[in-house]
């Protein structure tokens, strides 16, 4: 892909439908503010994944810990192998790096279809451009997304 033709974002027609007005949403000025908080901070989990992908990927075999830096242990080079190319490495772009960033653009492609719209909201109604500002500014850092630690080989009911 050149720079003059970008690759198509995943939502694309939903944001040109929103640019062109054909697209509205009913949401609270609160909703619209979670929605683009929780849209950054899931952006920042998804940032953070692929660090720890990245990691994986790069970790030389004799840190894994399985004798995958031992020529005789062809299973453990195998398998240490396919987790680093898992991690950053897939040639056809099947690794949880790729797919991550496909999340993110896609929650990016959310954020830009609902700041269409609110922009659209607040530039019609003053009081709801003053109660989106009210509630924005009351508000602090967006808190982190946390998942809960796991135990590897047991599984976890909800």
């Amino acid at each position: 892909m050149t720079e003059e033709n970008p690759p198509a974002r995943p939502l694309t027609n939903l944001i040109t439908e929103a640019q062109e007005g054909r697209m509205s949403v009913r949401l609270t000025p609160e909703e619209f503010v979670n929605i683009n908080r929780d849209c950054e901070s899931f952006k920042l989990l998804i940032r953070d994944m692929q660090e720890t992908a990245k990691r994986i990927a790069e970790t030389p075999a004799k840190d894994w810990g399985l004798g995958a830096d031992n020529a005789l242990l062809t299973s453990a080079q195998t398998l240490v192998n396919r987790f680093k190319e898992k991690g950053k490495n897939a040639p056809d772009k099947n690794d949880v790096y790729s797919i991550l960033d496909e999340n993110y653009k896609i929650i990016e492609d959310i954020q830009t279809v609902h700041k269409i719209i609110l922009d659209r909201y607040m530039e019609a109604d003053t009081a709801f451009a003053d109660a989106v500002r009210q509630y924005e500014g009351s508000l602090g850092a967006p808190a982190p997304i946390e998942g809960k630690p796991r135990q590897p080989g047991v599984t976890a009911y909800l």
